[in-house]
């Protein structure tokens, strides 16, 4: 697995970083 916090920008949502983490999961 890639570092999440390098793919996401810093001002994304938490909401949008749960649903990414259920693609990269």
């Amino acid at each position: 697995r890639r570092n999440l916090k390098s793919l996401l920008p810093e001002g994304m949502s938490i909401n949008e970083i749960k649903a990414d983490l259920r693609l990269y999961l």
